[in-house]
């Protein structure tokens, strides 16, 4: 999917963007069930300030099991954000948990 946004005057930045894009794909690799990889990509300009730039990367994965009805998932993502005048470190984050139905 691909998503954007345009600018707003109101707001009286400079020509805020906003774009989102991700892939993502099922896969039958295993016996178990079903296999989903997705790749995201997010990017900012503009958008609580003149000068703030903000990007965001994110890989996920889920594995289905269907004899137990449950699916296994997994997530890391990276924020990496510039404001101007300020030191910003960029941030991981990570996340793995299942669902399981019943």
């Amino acid at each position: 999917s691909l998503n954007g946004l345009g600018s707003d005057d109101r707001l009286r930045y400079d020509t805020p963007t906003f774009a989102d894009a991700k892939l993502g794909h099922d896969f039958d690799v295993t016996p178990l069930g079903t296999t989903a990889v997705s790749l995201d990509y997010m990017e900012t300009d503009d958008q609580s300030a003149n000068g703030n730039e903000g990007n965001s990367y994110i890989l996920a994965g889920v594995q289905v099991i269907d004899k137990i009805g449950t699916e296994i998932y997994s997530t890391i993502r990276l924020f990496d954000v510039d404001l101007p005048a300020i030191a910003t470190d960029d941030i991981f984050i990570g996340a793995v948990g299942a669902r399981v139905k019943f």
